[in-house]
């Protein structure tokens, strides 16, 4: 089947093409941005658990501030340690692109509707 689009849209469709057949991998810098942003989130998690459980704010703020330093290693050589892992990664075809692209147009009309 051949689709006949608009020279805006081919244009339009030609550069989301090339984007996304680009691969990327993270760099060291988003690695550790992403390690720090969760662990703000987990050390508030892990303080209102250890004060529920120990009642005192200073024992809970030294549970936080010992897990803190030893999780943000841990994970910061775990997502590094993930960039060396093939498995679940794939370089999408172009035809994957397309369908993608032409189901997501489909369903923003049927939104629209």
């Amino acid at each position: 089947m051949t689709v006949y689009l608009s020279p805006t849209l081919d244009k339009y469709l030609a550069m989301l093409l090339e984007l996304f057949s680009r691969q990327t991998t993270d760099s060291k810098a988003r690695s550790l941005a992403k390690t720090l942003s969760w662990r703000a989130l987990a050390a508030l998690d892990t303080f209102a658990i250890s004060f529920v459980v120990t009642g005192r704010f200073a024992g809970a703020a030294t549970i936080v501030g010992v897990e803190a330093v030893t999780k943000i290693l841990w994970y910061f050589l775990h997502e590094r340690a993930w960039e060396h892992v093939v498995w679940g990664r794939y370089t999408p075809s172009w035809a994957d692109h397309v369908t993608a692209f032409l189901n997501n147009r489909k369903n923003k009309s049927n939104e629209n509707r």
